[in-house]
């Protein structure tokens, strides 16, 4: 989440800036540098930016990216030819660009693990495991297990959408009758049955509905934003909380539950 910010600084001079981080983080660095704080506001437009232009390596890329990288580790390609060689290969956007970067930074003498950190594109796992690859020298064997790890992530992420799409497309149909109705058919019933306030509660119910949905459309909009905008504000600070919350949800919790220890097994066997 992206902030805006207005301090003042030990000379008096007023500063103004935009930080990356949670509310808390933001609020800490600045006073470590001394600063008083006047302001300090989330910039949502910027942060909704850059999330929309965040790109990242996909897990099916990364499991062939690794797969074509052993091999040639195999063979006895140093690590800055197998790179060069892999990017003019590669017909991913991201990871082409990502490559050239790794040449430039691997050309001025940075390790492995900090070139690859420089590209902020790919997973914490990857720079962890290179990082144990360097030090360990086993940067074969560990480009092995990234690229079968990848490999049956790309497998899962594959049935996953596959299971999603249905719900998805029968979500967004029932959506859009809610909005018909609530704009076409239900005004007409209500001009041709006048209702009175005797009426039962469920009709006063679905005519409210009707009359918020048609005239406070906008807050469908802001909504999705706003619970956005809370969760980045406050998931660092009380994620012990949200987490105690969310893994108490009926059915919802239970499948999370079982993601996040699969995700952490599946990590400790890479």
């Amino acid at each position: 989440m992206y902030y805006k910010f207005s301090v003042l600084s030990e000379t008096g001079n007023e500063i103004d800036g935009i930080e990356q981080g949670s509310y808390s983080e933001i609020k800490n660095r600045l006073r470590e540098k001394n600063y008083y704080l006047l302001s300090l506001e989330a910039d949502i437009f910027k942060s909704i930016r850059f999330a929309l232009k965040k790109k990242t390596v996909k897990a099916q890329t990364l499991a062939l990216f690794f797969e074509d990288l052993v091999n040639m580790l195999k063979t006895g390609i140093a690590i800055n030819e197998a790179v060069i060689a892999l990017q003019e290969s590669s017909i991913e956007p991201v990871l082409t660009k990502a490559l050239s970067g790794i040449e430039d930074d691997l050309a001025k003498g940075f390790s492995l693990t900090q070139a690859f950190q420089e590209t902020k594109v790919f997973p914490w796992l990857v720079l962890n495991m290179l990082k144990v690859g360097e030090k360990s020298g086993s940067l074969e064997q560990i480009s092995d297990d990234l690229a079968k790890y990848y490999s049956r992530e790309a497998e899962f992420l594959s049935s996953l959408k596959s299971a999603v799409i249905y719900p998805i497309v029968v979500f967004c149909m029932l959506v859009g009758i809610m909005f018909y109705v609530s704009f076409k058919v239900i005004p007409h019933l209500e001009a041709l049955l006048p209702i009175r306030g005797n009426a039962y509660f469920s009709t006063r119910l679905l005519l409210f509905l009707s009359h918020f949905l048609k005239n406070f459309w906008f807050v469908c909009l802001l909504f999705p934003i706003a619970a956005i905008f809370i969760y980045s504000r406050f998931k660092k600070s009380s994620v012990e909380k949200i987490a105690s919350f969310y893994y108490k949800i009926p059915l919802i919790g239970s499948v999370a539950k079982d993601a996040v220890f699969s995700t952490l097994f599946s990590n400790l066997a890479v």
